[in-house]
């Protein structure tokens, strides 16, 4: 364990770049510390690195001086407790088997391949000129089974980026996304499935998807899937790539576009403005998401209780 000695803080014990092979140690806490730029590992193999309660520093939201996020190559397990990132091209580094309680703001890319997340926020998240970003991301894994992911209470009000990315990328299974919140301010949307061989066992539940969504696997590729009680900015299938959904995968959805070739499946559908505050995406008291009788999941994406009396909300709040 890397900390600061008594009478010190994360902003006095600083870790900054080096050269390969940086902490060449089996295992590695960093408790309370800074890291400026990234955390060597590179070349290394069978290591394992805890980032607890401490700070990543990057240069500018735009800028990095490695390829593959704060903790390129390497290491066997990461785990992201508490952790604070800004000004840097990379958030969370791909792969991390824990994510929790992390804040990242003045970011471009998101989570890449994560694992099991719990309460993360995104702030002023964009991308450079002619490059692409996504919140998340399951892709590039062409041929390979990407299985057990779950995403719990993420909270991004104002993304300049594309959604939810499952691409060029053999199966993923056993996946879910909870208490969810994506106000997407970019034209990108989530594109779900396109190049992929099947989907199997995913749950949607409690979603505020401010953007579109795009179905993009055939319908019999597609398997075990539930949807409930979600908001939806727009929802399409992706010509070419998708043919339909079932309609029996969805319920208690609302749907804010509802124009052109978009969707609106499922029993217990409603349409048009979900009468919000345009600030915060909570419903107003009179809302049309103020409807379920037994909540799906006992708490919102805030952590605020929901209530039980037929006026718990659809989305990520209550």
């Amino acid at each position: 364990t890397f900390t600061p000695k008594p009478g010190l803080t994360r902003n006095q014990v600083r870790i900054a770049t080096f050269a390969w092979p940086g902490f060449n140690v089996p295992k590695v806490r960093l408790l309370e510390v800074k890291a400026i730029n990234e955390i060597d590992g590179a070349g290394l193999s069978g290591l394992r690195v805890w980032l607890d309660h401490m700070t990543c520093q990057g240069a500018g939201q735009f800028t990095s001086i490695h390829g593959a996020g704060w903790t390129p190559g390497g290491w066997t397990q990461q785990f992201w407790t508490n952790v604070e990132v800004a000004d840097d091209k990379w958030s969370v580094s791909g792969f991390a088997d824990l994510i929790r309680d992390v804040n990242c703001n003045r970011v471009q890319h998101g989570m890449i391949l994560p694992k099991l997340t719990v309460n993360v926020t995104y702030g002023q998240m964009a991308p450079e000129p002619l490059e692409h970003n996504d919140i998340i991301a399951w892709n590039q894994r062409v041929g390979e089974t990407i299985d057990n992911g779950i995403v719990y209470g993420y909270r991004g009000l104002s993304l300049d980026s594309g959604g939810v990315f499952f691409k060029n990328t053999g199966a993923l299974n056993n996946t879910a996304l909870v208490n969810i919140m994506a106000n997407l301010t970019s034209a990108n949307g989530s594109i779900f499935g396109e190049n992929c061989g099947s989907l199997n066992h995913l749950l949607l539940y409690n979603l505020t998807h401010n953007g579109w969504w795009a179905w993009s696997l055939p319908q019999a590729s597609m398997t075990n899937v539930s949807v409930r009680g979600c908001v939806w900015g727009a929802m399409g299938i992706n010509a070419g790539f998708g043919d339909s959904v079932d309609v029996g995968w969805f319920d208690q959805n609302h749907y804010l576009n509802i124009s052109g070739n978009n969707i609106t499946p499922g029993t217990n559908v409603t349409t048009g403005n979900p009468q919000w505050d345009p600030n915060n995406f909570h419903p107003l008291p009179m809302s049309l998401l103020r409807r379920i009788a037994v909540p799906l999941v006992p708490i919102d994406a805030i952590n605020v209780l929901r209530p039980t009396d037929n006026w718990s909300a659809v989305g990520a709040f209550e």
